[in-house]
């Protein structure tokens, strides 16, 4: 399997179009604090405008379509790939934490559970060739009654990845990674490391611009602990 999932260029596109929908996230909240007594309900939309950046601003490589699950939560799910394509979503580390889980008591989403499916064939290559990271951890969203996927529709891709990005305490996004969800073990094996695209990127956020957020925590029920993995050749440089 390639080391890279995304080229240089499509990345930096992929980490553009998260900041800008971010960015736009964080003017709404601090507009709708401004004008409403009580505005935390908006912090429910921010998948919607992150995924919608994205959308907007990866059309010259990928496509995307409007997917539901349950009721009335709307996500877009990504592909791209000329072929056989590949499948990725987007989620913020705090969120994917609750429903793809070690512990076999919890409840699993059914949606991540099917789509992690895709990668049967993938992971073994990967698994040989990655090793467990001591002391790292990604906490994976939203426990919602899911569609059933079809083992034809899940044939149609060649792998299904998830774009996961983390925030820190005042609310900055300070990782993207790519990662391909293991539905045997419960493993995110890390694939591309996105991070350095946050150097690279011209999407400026002011600090002014985080005021409405920070301070405000997650909807976490419980956390649990993911390991990564990182291909075998970053040994020496992991344990510097």
């Amino acid at each position: 399997m390639e080391r890279d999932v995304l080229k240089d260029e499509q990345a930096q596109l992929v980490v553009d179009g998260l900041l800008i929908g971010y960015k736009e996230y964080l003017d709404l909240r601090k507009e709708m604090q401004k004008k409403l007594k009580v505005s935390a309900g908006f912090a429910f939309a921010k998948g919607n405008f992150i995924d919608d950046g994205v959308a907007k601003n990866t059309t010259s490589f990928m496509d995307y379509k409007l997917e539901k699950a349950g009721e009335s939560w709307e996500y877009l799910e990504f592909s791209f790939g000329e072929s056989k394509p590949s499948l990725f979503i987007i989620k913020n580390d705090y969120r994917l934490q609750q429903t793809f889980s070690k512990d076999k008591k919890k409840k699993t989403s059914r949606y991540l559970s099917n789509y992690a499916k895709i990668n049967k064939s993938t992971l073994d290559l990967v698994r040989r060739g990655q090793r467990k990271v001591p002391n790292v951890s990604i906490q994976l969203e939203l426990s919602i009654d899911e569609p059933f996927i079809s083992e034809e529709e899940l044939s149609k891709y060649e792998n299904f990845y998830i774009v996961v990005y983390k925030t820190d305490i005042s609310k900055v996004i300070e990782s993207v990674l790519l990662v391909l969800p293991d539905d045997e073990t419960r493993v995110l094996h890390m694939i591309q490391d996105l991070s350095p695209y946050l150097q690279t990127t011209s999407i400026t956020i002011e600090d002014e611009e985080y005021s409405a957020v920070v301070g405000e925590r997650e909807e976490i029920v419980e956390v649990y602990d993911y390991d990564y993995t990182v291909p075998e050749e970053d040994k020496e440089t992991s344990n510097e």
